[in-house]
């Protein structure tokens, strides 16, 4: 058995006993760069964010109760200036991090700490091969000298990380080069399919049709990979779900909600237990609608997975699917 699939079953036995597994961790929402197309972007970057010592309790707490896998996302985590302390205290209760990075800001220091407590891995987004790719995409004019500069510092500590990229419209000429880039390095990367709308209040980011994402997704190291829950139903109903079961989220602000495709339900941490706040969300959760209106005259409902964090993520309603979602199952990439 593999790695990859002892933590599926563990993490399948966990939610048969609600034990949260795995957390995704938003430390932050400040970001080094400027993409246009993320999320973070819609964010109050002036509301306030966990200190050090929430997030050290939190993960601490979460611990004990079972949490054993986490993800450390952003914004772009290494803007905080504790976040090893963050990342060595949490390791030190027994869970096992990956850390969600653009990689411009790691640095030498960065690499000394993370040798010595060596992450699960850390997963580098790569916005193309030129520097003039990065300052066209992210703002940042020598971003990839600095992303070639943490890669060669990561393997000299021989620190475990991939590399993924988007399926996105202003990407798609560079997919290509970006995966030869990858191959030379020796590195593996995937392709991130499925882009989020931005925002529930405009109009969806601008994305690339199903079928093109198709195309280039064969070159990827996740070539097979595919979205939500379990395939070949008939069912309308939405697929059973793991958030708030053996799966959470905390925001950078310290709410918790059950996944990071659903943040309707979410409970404000406000330094009261971390299991008390858990028993209520899991309690509002089972009050969310559990079928997809749109499947009954949808023709490719056997091709979904029928997620409704990310119909909501699409529509802002869990029951109601998208168009593109539609085009997403056709290609048997939803």
């Amino acid at each position: 058995m593999s790695y990859t699939d002892l933590m599926q079953l563990l993490e399948n036995e966990a939610r048969k006993l609600n034990i949260p597994f795995v957390g995704n961790f938003e430390l932050t929402n400040k970001c080094n760069l400027k993409c246009q197309f993320c999320y973070i972007q819609d964010r109050n970057h002036n509301s306030s964010e966990l200190d050090t010592s929430e997030w050290i309790r939190i993960v601490s707490e979460m611990s004990s109760i079972g949490l054993t896998r986490a993800t450390f996302t952003g914004g772009e985590i290494f803007t905080r200036n504790d976040l090893e302390e963050i990342y060595c205290s949490s390791y030190d209760t027994g869970v096992r991090i990956t850390l969600l990075t653009n990689g411009l800001l790691i640095d030498e220091a960065d690499c000394k700490y993370l040798q010595k407590r060596l992450p699960e891995g850390i997963s580098i987004t790569l916005y193309g091969v030129s520097d003039y790719d990065y300052a066209r995409v992210t703002g940042d004019n020598e971003g990839f000298q600095k992303i070639q500069k943490t890669i060669s510092l990561l393997k000299q500590y021989h620190i475990p990380f991939s590399l993924k990229t988007l399926a996105l419209p202003v990407l798609e000429k560079q997919l290509i080069k970006i995966k030869q880039f990858a191959y030379e390095q020796g590195v593996k990367i995937t392709l991130t399919k499925y882009i989020s709308p931005t925002s529930m209040s405009i109009l969806p980011v601008e994305r690339l049709p199903a079928s093109i994402i198709k195309e280039y997704a064969s070159m990827f190291d996740n070539a097979n990979d595919i979205m939500g829950g379990v395939r070949n139903s008939d069912s309308c109903s939405i697929a059973s779900c793991n958030a708030g079961k053996a799966r959470f989220s905390i925001s950078a602000d310290g709410s918790m909600f059950g996944c990071i495709c659903y943040p309707e339900v979410q409970i404000p941490i406000n330094k009261r237990p971390c299991l008390e706040v858990l028993s209520e969300l899991r309690a509002n959760l089972k009050k969310v609608q559990t079928t997809c209106e749109d499947c009954i005259s949808c023709p490719y409902k056997t091709q979904c997975g029928k997620c409704g964090g990310l119909n909501y993520m699409e529509t802002g309603s869990v029951s109601k699917c998208s168009d593109y979602r539609k085009e997403l199952a056709k290609y048997n990439l939803a």
